[in-house]
């Protein structure tokens, strides 16, 4: 009987022992892959940092290489403001200032040129100027309220710039060319009847509201004086 029971222990002991070590093997295999990824998402890591770091040397060289003065304070200065600027207006602040600065002085005195000119082209040309700028006005109103709210404020911003400035540009592509023979002037000869009696109501409209408040202004001074 004693037998028997060592023969059990001593087999049970031997199926124990291959379980023990297939469990110890299955811990190291898992330490070794768990070591393994650590190091890689520290490699990563360490690959982000580094492409970090270059991009702002390369950046830093470039402005380096590039001279504004002679002095080199002066220098230095200048390229402060310059990026001051730059992220002034990308952040949406100065935005508006440049929007002003663009849009309206030189598109202005090529209208008085044109004004004081003998020929129609630049006229017409920039009363389509006009025309393209002030629908992207009414456009931005609306646009300003929707991405006002969103965090990209500052790209939506440069993009208006852009945008401005592609109605400026002396290119074969003008913008203001482009939206005003590809989308205005369609729209606008598909509607015209429409927007003409929608423009003659505002117009009486208007005249009757002017009407109505010069009498009740006179009548007001005759009551007073």
């Amino acid at each position: 009987m004693l037998k028997k029971i060592f023969r059990l222990e001593k087999k049970k002991s031997k199926d124990v022992l291959p379980q023990a070590s297939e469990l110890s093997v299955e811990m190291v295999e898992g330490a070794d892959s768990a070591s393994l990824s650590a190091q890689g998402t520290l490699g990563t890591t360490n690959q982000t940092k580094v492409a970090k770091h270059w991009i702002i040397e390369k950046g830093l060289s470039y402005v380096d290489s590039v001279s504004l003065a002679e002095d080199k304070k002066l220098d230095r200065f200048l390229k402060g403001l310059i990026m001051m600027s730059a992220a002034w207006v990308l952040l949406g602040h100065g935005s508006n200032i440049l929007r002003v600065l663009i849009a309206f002085p030189y598109p202005t005195y090529r209208s008085l040129k044109a004004i004081l000119s003998d020929t129609k082209e630049d006229d017409i040309a920039c009363l389509r100027y006009w025309v393209v700028f002030a629908l992207f006005c009414c456009a931005e109103v609306v646009l300003d309220i929707v991405l006002g709210l969103m965090p990209l404020f500052g790209l939506y911003s440069s993009l208006k710039l852009i945008m401005i400035l592609w109605l400026m540009a002396p290119i074969p592509l003008n913008g203001t060319d482009l939206v005003f023979h590809k989308v205005i002037l369609p729209l606008f000869q598909e509607h015209e009847s429409k927007l003409d009696e929608l423009a003659e109501l505002t117009n009486l409209q208007a005249n009757k509201l002017i009407n109505n408040s010069r009498a009740t202004a006179e009548d007001a001074l005759k009551k007073t004086f």
